[in-house]
């Protein structure tokens, strides 16, 4: 009988410790795809600045390119647009050999009352660096909107640079109540970017 019971007592003793073993396992493995994920997710935030549109200054020029901005629906998530400014070509290689400052200004057509805000990628504090904004008529009556940031940024020669950014478009959601005249609609968005050599500075 004894053995029987010592038998009995083992065997159990075992199923238990191996159930504990495998819990512990699962758990580790949980907890560690877990971070695997979160891993992955915070990489994919990180590299997310696909940049919609690029400016590559080499020297002292004016840029200007146009982003379309299609099937704009009313909601609370604005949405998110970016686009980088560097003092080197990626495609050419060549870079900068004067010490460079910019602006930026934006043109935007008014079929709908969109709300702007721009952000550098990266700016924890979200200031939006929109500080003017104002509307303007051409000689055919088309209306036109013209926001400029009011900073100056700059890029030195001696490092390969790429400042990125954040057009944030929102369409406010009492739009909802008009869905007719979303139809169709398109807005565009022209930046332009005019850089200067520093003044003071000797080039390479």
């Amino acid at each position: 009988m004894n053995e029987l019971l010592n038998k009995f007592f083992n065997t159990n003793l075992l199923k238990r410790s191996l159930f504990i073993s495998f819990l512990m396992i699962a758990i580790i493995i949980l907890v560690g795809g877990g971070a695997i994920t979160y891993s992955r997710l915070e990489t994919n935030g990180k590299v997310r600045v696909n940049p919609t549109i690029a400016f590559y200054f080499v020297g002292v020029e004016s840029q200007t390119k146009t982003m379309r901005l299609e099937s704009i629906v009313p909601r609370t998530e604005p949405y998110l647009y970016y686009f980088n400014i560097s003092n080197y070509d990626e495609t050419t290689q060549k870079k900068a050999n004067v010490n460079l400052t910019y602006r930026v200004e934006f043109i935007t057509t008014t079929n709908l009352q969109l709300d702007y805000e721009l952000y550098e990628y990266g700016d924890n504090t979200h200031t939006n660096l929109i500080t003017n904004s104002n509307i303007t008529q051409d000689e055919n009556g088309v209306y036109y909107k013209h926001m400029s940031t009011g900073i100056v940024k700059n890029l030195t020669y001696d490092n390969r640079t790429t400042h990125s950014f954040v057009l944030s478009v929102r369409l406010p959601e009492t739009y909802k109540n008009y869905p007719d005249e979303l139809a169709g609609v398109l807005e565009l968005i022209e930046v332009k970017v005019d850089s200067e050599q520093m003044v003071g500075v000797n080039h390479a």
